[in-house]
Formats: C-alpha cells, sequence, structure tokens
C-alpha cells in the first residue's frame, strides 16, 4: 500500500488513547464479549472473556480473562473449569449452552495487579455475584401505568 505524500503520521494520525492501570479491588464488570481461540502451541484451546467496568474512576475499561477449556494439562483445564464455574455461578446461569450465554451479564470481580514485561496489568483474580440494587425512593412507581 503507498501512502500519499501529504500524509505525515506526527500530525495526521490520532494520539493514541492511554489508559491509567486499573488498581487492584472490587469492581463491577459487564460480560461484552467472549471468543474461542487456539493456544500458541496449536495444543488446545481457551475462551477469552472481555469485561468492561462498569462504574466508578475505571468506568469503559476493559479487562480479559482467559480459560483453558481444551488443554493439554489437566491443572490448566481444571482451573478454567473452576473458574468457569465461578462466573456462571455469579451471574446466575446454571447451565450455560455456549458461552455467549454469558454475554451481557454483569458480574462483581477482585482485580489484583501482575507486572510482565516491565509493564502493569490488572488480572482478575475472582468472580462474585453482584449485590441487587438497593430501592430508592421512587422505585415503587416502576412499572406504573402513569
Amino acid at each position: 500500500m503507498e501512502f500519499s505524500q501529504e500524509f505525515d503520521v506526527r500530525t495526521d494520525a490520532p494520539a493514541k488513547k492511554v489508559y491509567p492501570t486499573i488498581l487492584p479491588g472490587n469492581y463491577v464488570a459487564e460480560i461484552v464479549s467472549e471468543t474461542t481461540k487456539p493456544t500458541k502451541s496449536g495444543t488446545g484451546e481457551y475462551l477469552e472473556l472481555t469485561l468492561e467496568i462498569a462504574q466508578g474512576q475505571f468506568a469503559g475499561q476493559k479487562i480479559f480473562d482467559r480459560l483453558n477449556l481444551r488443554n493439554p494439562s489437566a491443572q490448566a483445564t481444571a482451573i478454567a473449569r473452576e473458574t468457569l464455574q465461578a462466573i456462571c455461578d455469579a451471574v446466575g446461569v446454571a447451565r450455560p449452552k455456549s458461552s455467549a450465554d454469558l454475554l451481557d451479564r454483569m458480574v462483581g470481580v477482585t482485580l489484583v495487579n501482575e507486572s510482565y514485561n516491565g509493564k502493569v496489568y490488572a488480572r482478575i483474580k475472582s468472580y462474585h455475584a453482584v449485590a441487587p440494587k438497593k430501592p430508592t425512593v421512587g422505585d415503587e412507581l416502576d412499572g406504573m401505568p402513569f
């Protein structure tokens, strides 16, 4: 592909948005996408879940989890199954037919920070159910025909 002479990356390309590292703690997130991908070695598959933080200072930032559901390592698949069970319990889906059944559901996550190649990343440590919203004045009017 050839570029026009008028293109100058210093002035024409938009600046890449830099997100701050998400601090460790508990967050409410929505499961926004799921994709099955082959492992780097090609000997298995993992389920990659993308979650978006729903509230607070980091609202809108995405976090990812990879579950090695098909892997030669029995330990990797056991960890993935335990994590999937925790996610299903947290979102109230006892028997999902596919990973798509987890989409658009709210879940509580506990995040920790880890370093990799000199960069700090947020990693999901655990999943939990989101506490139901406490009713506020006026909620009793929801669903009223007037």
